[in-house]
């Protein structure tokens, strides 16, 4: 299963032929969406589509949302911070690697550190 992050749906809405292999992975019933995730695309600008935008990405399998203290000790026994990561990255980073998940991502630093703990999910 794979994280897609606000970084790929961005760039879909945006223009979807520069993520385009992301439409397969929906029919392929693999994405999966952190609340978190779905929480940062809501803040954003969506137009006229956003109660279908929201509406569609609400259907799809969520992540679960891990516990302060978990995710506090993740970060202290990789020393992820200072590496230039949000909050929520570590939140996604910490459920992709419990869960054996992929994160598919365009952000440098969420990448970076996903790769390090091979996570990452490459398009093909």
């Amino acid at each position: 299963m794979i994280v897609v992050d606000t970084s790929v749906w961005i760039d879909y809405f945006a223009d979807p032929g520069r993520v385009s292999n992301l439409e397969q992975l929906l029919r392929d019933n693999v994405v999966v969406v952190h609340p978190w995730i779905l929480g940062e695309i809501a803040l954003g600008h969506l137009g006229s589509q956003r109660r279908a935008i929201l509406g569609n990405l609400s259907r799809l399998p969520k992540t679960n949302v891990h516990l302060e203290s978990e995710i506090m000790l993740f970060m202290d026994k990789l020393t992820l911070w200072g590496q230039g990561l949000s909050w929520t990255d570590i939140q996604i980073l910490y459920t992709c690697q419990i869960g054996s998940l992929k994160l598919w991502t365009l952000d440098k630093a969420l990448k970076r550190s996903a790769q390090k703990l091979d996570c990452t999910y490459v398009p093909g």
